[in-house]
């Protein structure tokens, strides 16, 4: 889209036509198809030149869609959501100098009554991401207060990750 402009190229309007030293320009037609209203066009409706003074505002706008994008596909293959790299309680537990945390509790959504498929990738995230936030500060153990499967209040320690599922 960038092409290498003649030698000296006319700018301002026909009244004001002054001459600039070369540099790289824009095709008109490219940016036609971008943006009819980046360009200028003569009495026979054929394209022209280009707006020059407004492509930065398109650009600017095109840059943050990009950044978007770009950090949602990010998201999708790391699995993290922006903002939860270094989750607030992670801070909190080495800032009380927590060694160790347990994370017994897998309530959300009624954890034990969702669908099976569902649940075991909660599970899966839910152990995946205790591995990834410890480190030689602090040690968080995925766990679950399993009430519906035995009853009462019983918290459980497995050495490897463990899924219990209602079926």
């Amino acid at each position: 889209m960038v092409k290498e402009q003649p030698p000296y190229m006319p700018t301002g309007s026909s009244s004001t036509t002054r001459w600039s030293s070369p540099g790289p320009c824009f095709g008109a037609e490219d940016v036609e198809k971008i943006d009819p209203l980046l360009v200028t066009y003569n009495k026979s409706g054929q394209v022209e030149g280009v707006k020059y003074d407004r492509i930065g505002a398109v650009l600017v706008n095109a840059v943050k869609e990009q950044q978007q994008q770009i950090t949602q596909q990010q998201e999708q293959i790391s699995g993290i959501p922006r903002g939860l790299e270094s989750p607030g309680f992670v801070k909190t537990f080495k800032a009380r100098g927590a060694d160790i945390v347990h994370l017994a509790e897998f309530h959300y959504e009624d954890g034990s009554r969702i669908a099976e498929t569902n649940r075991l990738h909660k599970l899966k995230v839910m152990h995946d991401e205790t591995r990834r936030l410890s480190d030689s500060e602090l040690l968080l153990l995925p766990g679950e207060e399993p009430n519906v499967q035995l009853g009462g209040h019983w918290i459980s320690l497995f050495p490897k990750p463990v899924n219990w599922t209602l079926n």
